[in-house]
Order: structure tokens, then C-alpha cells, then sequence
């Protein structure tokens, strides 16, 4: 991060940083896929947090890639799906394995 800090001006240095924020999340969403491919069973009890992990993965790519900027963010709707598709996982998964 040492490289982002020397840049000239907050919005070139949180830039920078959202950038490889970028950068480590697509790594982290490739793992994820390989998990998924892994996994490919729907009745295991892992599949909806995979694909919660997935959902999440897929905000922090849209939010560093524009930069955290709400307007954009909202206006887009990327992340707005991803955050609904996320919570409805979550959803399910405290109806059927929660406590009641």
C-alpha cells in the first residue's frame, strides 16, 4: 500500500487503494468459483454460503471499481442486485438451518 500513500491527493491515493482492493477481490472471487465448480451440489448444506460468498465478492468488486462513490453505485444497480441476492441466501439460510 506504501505506493498508494505516495500518490498525490486523497482522491488519487483512496483510487489507487480501491484498486487493489479490486485486484484482491477478483482473486478471492476465482477461488470462490473454483469452489463452486467443486461443490456443484444444490442439496449440500454449503451451497448458499458459497453463493453468499459469491454475492459478496461480486459487491466489493462493484463498490472498489467505482470507487465508492454512492451515485454511481446506486445508479448502476449492480451492487443493489447483488446485496438483494445476498440477503435473500441469507434469508433462506435462517429458515431452514436456523433455530426457529
Amino acid at each position: 500500500m506504501s505506493e498508494c500513500d505516495k500518490k498525490n491527493g486523497i482522491n488519487n491515493v483512496l483510487a489507487c487503494k480501491f484498486d487493489k482492493l479490486y485486484e484482491i477481490t477478483q482473486y478471492q472471487d476465482l477461488i470462490n468459483l473454483n469452489i463452486m465448480k467443486t461443490l456443484n451440489d444444490d442439496t449440500d448444506e454449503r451451497w448458499y454460503p458459497i453463493h453468499m460468498v459469491d454475492n459478496a465478492n461480486a459487491i466489493i468488486l462493484g463498490i472498489s471499481r467505482l470507487k465508492a462513490r454512492p451515485k454511481p453505485i446506486l445508479r448502476e444497480l449492480y451492487v443493489s442486485e447483488k446485496v438483494d441476492a445476498l440477503n435473500d441466501k441469507w434469508v433462506h439460510i435462517k429458515l431452514v438451518h436456523g433455530d426457529g
